[in-house]
C-alpha cells in the first residue's frame, strides 16, 4: 500500500485528535494508503532537518506522500524564545533541504505554511499554566507570515505544491473566526482542522491526482471509494457467501 506521510510539529501530532486533520485524512485513505503521523511537538525546521533519516529511514519513500507542516515554532520571537526561534534565513534552508531529501528518496511533497497565530491569546494560555504569572508574548503574526512566505517559495523553488495555511485560514473564516479556531492562539481546533483538511484534499486533487480518493456520498463504509489507487482486499458489495476470497486476492495481486 501507498502511505501518507505527515512531518511537522506539535499541529501535526495534534492532528489525531477527534476531528483533526490528520485523523479526517486516514478516514479517508483507509483501505487505500496507510497515514503515519510524524509530528513532533515542540519541534522547529533545525531539530526536524537533523532527524530526517531516523523519522524516514524506514519508510519507501516512492510510493509515499509527504505533507512538510513547519514554522509555528521557528517564527517564535528570539526574545523571549531563543530556544524554539530560527532566523529566516536559516527556516528557510532547512525547508529546502527537507524537501530536497525527500524528493531525492523519491516523495511527492506538500509544503504546508504555518498558520497564523493570536500572540495575546497564547500568553494567556501560557500565563495560566504557569499559576497566572506575567508570561510576555513570544509569537507576532506578521512575523509568522514572513516565515509562511518563505515556504511558499521554497515550495516554487523546489517544484512542489504548497498550502498557504496563513492566508487561507483568516480567508476561510474571517473576522474573527479564524482567532477563535486556533483554541489557545497557536494550535488549530476543529474548524481550523476543516480547513486544513479541506485545503490538502484539493491541492492533491489538483497537484498530486494519483493519491486522490474521492468519497461515496455518506455511504463510503458500505460502498467503498473511488481512486487511482488500489484498495487493499474486495470491497464487501464484491462478495457472495460462496465466493473463494483467496482466488480473488491472487487475481487482485497480479
Amino acid at each position: 500500500m501507498r502511505s501518507l506521510v505527515l512531518f511537522g510539529d506539535s499541529i501535526t501530532q495534534g492532528g489525531w485528535a477527534p476531528g483533526g486533520w490528520a485523523s479526517r485524512l486516514a478516514e479517508r485513505y483507509v483501505r487505500r494508503a496507510d497515514v503515519f503521523n510524524r509530528g513532533f511537538s515542540g519541534y522547529n525546521t533545525r531539530w526536524g532537518a537533523a532527524a530526517l533519516d531516523s523519522v524516514f529511514g524506514p519508510f519507501d519513500l516512492k510510493t509515499s506522500l509527504v505533507t512538510v507542516f513547519f514554522g509555528a515554532n521557528d517564527s517564535s520571537l528570539p526574545v523571549p524564545n531563543l530556544r524554539q526561534h530560527v532566523p529566516l534565513d536559516e527556516y528557510t534552508k532547512h525547508i529546502e533541504m527537507i524537501v530536497k531529501y525527500l524528493k531525492s528518496r523519491g516523495a511527492q511533497v506538500i509544503v504546508i505554511t504555518p498558520p497564523p497565530v493570536v500572540p495575546e491569546k497564547w500568553a494567556a494560555h501560557l500565563s495560566a499554566q504557569a499559576d497566572g504569572a506575567a508570561i510576555p508574548m513570544d509569537r507576532d503574526n506578521e512575523v509568522t507570515k514572513t516565515y509562511a512566505q518563505a515556504a511558499i517559495g521554497v515550495a516554487n523553488r523546489c517544484g512542489v505544491p504548497v498550502v498557504d495555511l496563513w492566508t487561507e485560514l483568516q480567508r476561510a473564516l474571517p473576522e474573527d473566526g479564524w482567532k477563535s479556531s486556533l483554541y489557545d492562539g497557536l494550535h488549530i481546533g476543529p474548524d481550523a482542522a476543516e480547513v486544513l483538511f479541506k485545503l490538502i484534499v484539493d491541492c492533491i486533487a489538483a497537484e498530486v491526482p494519483e493519491f486522490t480518493v474521492d468519497m461515496q456520498g455518506n455511504d463510503r463504509i458500505t460502498a467503498g471509494t473511488v481512486s487511482l489507487l488500489p484498495h487493499l482486499c474486495p470491497w464487501h458489495t464484491e462478495l457472495d457467501h460462496d465466493t473463494d476470497v483467496a482466488a480473488l486476492l491472487l487475481q487482485q495481486d497480479k
